[in-house]
């Protein structure tokens, strides 16, 4: 009863002050954890441990508590991540692959070769000349070419063109009829030889699909002479000269 009165007789202020306190030992941080809960814990460790000197360890104690009070927050758990885009995807399958090239392949060191252009200012950068070998390498695999070098890059205005030059060790055969032609129009060379000795090939994304360019005709080869356009990029856009 004695102590029941005593307990009545403490001033309104101070009953507020504790309350306060109270609330603020309780107040959660982000991750959910109190300076009530991190004390308590702290005070429990030290107990628990019982080291030698508690009071010079404090500090370090209560930093072990903190770091194993710290949960990760949800959102970050429950993030994600977004797919990599499809030439990301097909430049790494492009790396991972490992065609067998055929015998006797006359088959050049990328690498090494645009080193020496590199010296001199002018080369693809490193990763890219590593991409572009494996390119040639699978290109080389599935067609079963003879030979294949690096003709060079062409800087278009939306699009860029690698450009493969090589020759295949037997010529496919035609799927399709060959157009009409006019009996007055002068014959394109036949593969293998003069303009049409080599093949070639373009993409604008190495880890693409290599799209093989027609054989070489002397009317396009006439036109070609008058026309002073830039590339674009695009192979299937219209030629407005």
């Amino acid at each position: 009863l004695q102590g029941r009165v005593r307990m009545s007789q403490v001033p309104a202020h101070l009953t507020e002050a504790v309350d306060a306190a109270k609330s603020k030992l309780m107040r959660a941080d982000a991750n959910g954890v109190s300076l009530h809960d991190h004390l308590s814990a702290t005070l429990a460790k030290i107990i628990t441990e019982d080291p030698d000197d508690a009071l010079a360890m404090f500090e370090q104690i209560s930093m072990n508590v903190k770091r194993q009070s710290v949960l990760p927050r949800k959102e970050y758990l429950q993030t994600v991540p977004e797919p990599a885009p499809a030439s990301v995807v097909a430049k790494r399958a492009l790396l991972r692959a490992k065609p067998e090239l055929p015998e006797d392949v006359e088959f050049p060191n990328v690498v090494e070769e645009l080193s020496y252009f590199e010296q001199a200012g002018h080369s693809l950068v490193r990763d890219e000349a590593f991409l572009l070998r494996a390119a040639m390498t699978k290109l080389t695999a599935e067609k079963q070419l003879k030979t294949i070098r690096f003709f060079g890059k062409i800087l278009g205005t939306t699009a860029d063109y690698y450009v493969l030059e090589g020759a295949y060790a037997e010529d496919p055969e035609e799927g399709e009829e060959a157009p009409a032609v006019d009996p007055k129009a002068i014959p394109p060379e036949e593969s293998g030889t003069g303009t049409n000795k080599f093949r070639y090939w373009v993409c604008s994304e190495l880890g693409e699909e290599w799209t093989e360019l027609p054989a070489a005709k002397p009317e396009a080869i006439i036109a070609a002479r008058t026309i002073k356009k830039y590339f674009t990029g695009n192979l299937d856009a219209p030629v407005v000269a």
